[in-house]
């Protein structure tokens, strides 16, 4: 089997998350070929989240049926979504402004996050080899060209956009997370990027990432939508075995763009509990309501 997951539109501010989203899913299958939508779920499909809803539960009608049940930190549902496909999620919070951690890093997610087993879900992630494809639709709310900074006291400057995370607060749950990195956050890129970390439960996490377009058809721009996603076909430590996607919504073509890959030395781990996350890493501090940034 293969692995897939398909689009969220997602709006960008420098904040730990998107601010809209409108679809989400995971299949099991290399990445789809084309991008309109909305998705329709197939035998591949193990979760598929169409964020239609005006309320929680939002309901996943892929194979996994791991429906989201908390929206929190200013997270809300029923907002407009791209043409075609419905409506949107948005995680669009205070950030920067924030004046109260519950203004912040706002969620959605199967169980509400707390900082102990509690928000741990039973849920597949991968298909039967390994394979697996998470896409999302997003669109950009910021400056993509700003330079952010991991040594400003602003909060949320030195903060990544989270997408999609499976990850946990206990290392034996921890399986991955994929987010976009602004300019200036991680060991001073100079250019907006994808990320994907294999973390591995903590034993050997990698992280692998592919430059945004900054310019051409596909350049990242504040207010446009994209489509983008990440690939893994299941075979460990091969050259090009994971790929990265992104793709302006409105252009002409229906192909996913490819902007990059690399070689992931091993395949997610297996049999893990993780916390199932949209717009924040799910890692919630003993002490704070506030999520641990990695």
């Amino acid at each position: 089997m293969k692995s897939k997951l398909p689009i969220l539109p997602a709006a960008w501010r420098p904040s730990h998350a998107p601010a809209l989203a409108a679809l989400l899913a995971l299949l099991t299958g290399a990445a789809r070929s084309e991008i309109v939508g909305p998705y329709v779920p197939d035998a591949d499909t193990i979760h598929l989240w169409h964020m239609n809803e005006l309320v929680v539960p939002v309901v996943d009608v892929g194979i996994d049926c791991t429906h989201l049940a908390a929206l929190r930190n200013g997270a809300t549902l029923g907002n407009v979504s791209h043409a075609g496909f419905g409506l949107a999620l948005s995680t669009s919070d205070g950030g920067v402004d924030a004046t109260s951690d519950a203004g912040r890093d706002a969620y959605l997610s199967a169980r509400p996050l707390v900082s102990d087993l509690g928000d741990n879900v039973v849920t597949i992630y991968a298909g039967e080899n390994g394979a697996f494809t998470y896409e999302a639709l997003v669109r950009i709310d910021f400056d993509p060209l700003t330079v952010f900074s991991t040594n400003s006291t602003a909060p949320a400057h030195g903060n990544f956009m989270q997408i999609l995370n499976l990850d946990a607060d206990e290392s034996t749950n921890r399986v991955c997370q994929f987010r976009l990195v602004p300019i200036g956050i991680l060991k001073g890129n100079t250019e907006p990027l994808l990320e994907f970390i294999n973390l591995s439960r903590d034993k050997s996490p990698q992280s692998l990432t592919a430059r945004i377009p900054i310019a051409g058809p596909e350049a990242i721009a504040r207010s446009n939508w994209y489509h983008l996603a990440v690939t893994y076909d299941g075979n460990p430590n091969q050259p090009d075995n994971l790929k990265f996607y992104w793709s302006l919504l409105d252009s002409p073509h229906t192909t996913a763009n490819l902007i990059g890959s690399g070689r992931m030395s091993n395949s997610l781990p297996t049999k893990c509990q993780p916390d199932l996350a949209i717009g924040q890493t799910g890692r919630q501090s003993p002490v704070t309501p506030r999520p641990n940034n990695n």
